[in-house]
């Protein structure tokens, strides 16, 4: 369901991007997407 759009973020957009508080907000959507994400499953299990 969210596969899609996650691939799409990262595809198309440059999380640190040079300016401070575009770097900020795209960095603060990513906290909320793995907040999110660790709600339904335990992400961290993935890397083992």
């Amino acid at each position: 369901m969210l596969k899609a759009p996650v691939d799409a973020f990262f595809d198309g957009v440059m999380v640190n991007a040079e300016d401070e508080a575009l770097r900020r907000n795209r960095l603060a959507l990513l906290k909320q997407l793995h907040g999110a994400m660790n709600q339904v499953a335990d992400l961290s299990r993935l890397a083992a």
